[in-house]
């Protein structure tokens, strides 16, 4: 369904809109499904999710990075006010600037004071994992009863897709499980680290499979998708 002017009757609706907030017309078109997937799912900035916000008073001192609120450093938003514009259409998300960089720094007291008062960023604890190799982060894609669980190992301390060096199978810690029905996802992933013997949840998103990486459904084999989808519906 494209836009709320002409909604699309079915069985069942998935919230699969690319914006860390979604707007309440969405929200309220959802809700006319019988069933619909991810229907609580509408609010994935940092704030609400992650698990490593920290505030100016928090007793963590250790390294800390400093990254965008917003899913994807507001990405993704931008481009809809740029369409919006182009289209002459209202700007869905109104006021929103991107944040497309990582700072880290030694301890909270570091950093400095306007990086604090911006409200589109957030402060959070660096948990990256030290392995041999560098440093590791892990992605748990779930959909319905279907998942997998990575280990992604980096040479650099901010770990990223394309500087993978190695991948191994991860466990999905308990304190994970119960963040997703906390968050009520029944489709996404979780990025997360191991802290302490505890897992650390720093970003959830909704929308893992998009149209420019596709091709990771037949790697991974679409049946797959389709048993988990199946499980959602029973």
């Amino acid at each position: 369904m494209s836009g709320t002017e002409k909604p699309v009757p079915g069985d069942v609706g998935i919230l699969h809109t690319d914006c860390s907030v979604v707007p309440q017309k969405y929200r309220e078109a959802a809700a006319e499904f019988p069933i619909t997937i991810n229907v609580r799912t509408h609010d994935i900035t940092k704030r609400v999710v992650s698990d490593a916000v920290l505030d100016r008073d928090s007793e963590w001192r250790g390294p800390v990075i400093v990254k965008s609120n917003l899913n994807s450093g507001g990405g993704a938003e931008e481009f809809h006010n740029r369409m919006a514009r182009q289209l002459g259409r209202d700007i869905p998300h109104p006021g929103v600037r991107g944040f497309h960089s990582y700072q880290l720094f030694d301890s909270s007291s570091q950093v400095p004071e306007e990086l604090w008062r911006d409200d589109r960023l957030v402060v959070e604890m660096f948990v990256a994992e030290p392995d041999p190799d560098g440093f590791a982060v892990r992605n748990w894609i779930f959909l319905g009863d279907w998942e997998k669980c990575m280990r992604n190992v980096c040479p650099h301390r901010i770990v990223k897709g394309r500087d993978l060096i190695r991948q191994e199978p991860s466990h999905v810690p308990d304190e994970l499980r119960e963040k997703r029905r906390e968050l009520g996802f029944e489709y996404g992933k979780f990025d997360f680290a191991i802290h302490e013997g505890r897992g650390i949840l720093f970003d959830a998103n909704r929308t893992p499979i998009s149209p420019g990486n596709l091709w990771k459904l037949h790697e991974e084999s679409a049946g797959q998708y389709a048993d988990g989808f199946e499980s959602l519906l029973k």
